[in-house]
């Protein structure tokens, strides 16, 4: 082997051990910052929680959420999405609650979303995990993206295209493949019989007609087929 061979060789190797040595570097932190983002909404869970206890509801958009998500209506009293993030909440009623909320790592370019609906009775707060990988992300349902809706009384047909994979919830509310109480989170929702319409949204015919419920919003056409 000549010494231009050496080197070569030397080279590739370094290129190998260093491609490897900053994919598990990066893959810690996205991690790390994994961590603080579960840590948090389980935080803001239990905020939620005791606010719920004593007022029977969840907070509004107003008390909780410092400015409203982009594509939502602009009126504070209707709006079903805000982003959630330290001190900068709009009112002071939450005050006896914390005196500052946990933001997401990347804020200001990302924020935690809040939804509130059913007469702020129902809750979700989503994030984006950055290790894809992470098994919890097939355990909550959101392997295929999950967002919120954006009017109440249509909700499959109007889902954000805001994107996440994880998320946490008041009890009483259950991103799934089917929610048995309504059509609302079935793949399937114009189906007339019930076990045709729980699929999971794998299961997805891309025909029109068909919507994906808390699915990423454009998975279904960018995999049809012919």
């Amino acid at each position: 082997m000549t010494l231009g061979e050496l080197l070569i060789v030397v080279i590739i190797l370094s290129i190998v051990i260093f491609g490897v040595y900053s994919a598990n570097y990066f893959n810690q932190i996205y991690k790390v910052r994994d961590t603080k983002r579960k840590e948090s909404l389980s935080k803001l869970q239990k905020i939620l929680e005791d606010f719920h206890n004593d007022h029977n509801r969840y907070p509004s958009q107003f008390e909780l959420s410092y400015e409203l998500a982009d594509d939502v209506s602009a009126n504070w009293d209707t709006a079903l999405a805000g982003k959630v993030c330290g001190s900068r909440k709009t009112s002071q009623v939450m005050n006896n609650y914390f005196n500052e909320l946990p933001c997401e790592p990347n804020s200001p370019e990302s924020d935690y979303y809040y939804l509130l609906f059913d007469s702020a009775q129902k809750y979700a707060i989503f994030t984006r995990l950055e290790n894809e990988s992470d098994p919890i992300i097939n355990e909550v349902g959101c392997q295929y993206g999950c967002s919120y809706f954006l009017d109440e009384n249509d909700p499959g047909n109007s889902i954000s295209n805001h994107y996440f994979n994880y998320y946490v919830s008041s009890s009483n509310f259950l991103i799934e493949p089917c929610y048995r109480d309504t059509d609302y989170w079935s793949c399937y929702p114009n189906r007339p019989i019930l076990n045709d319409r729980c699929k999971i949204c794998t299961d997805l015919s891309c025909q029109q007609g068909y919507a994906t419920i808390f699915c990423k919003a454009n998975w279904c056409l960018g995999n049809c087929g012919n």
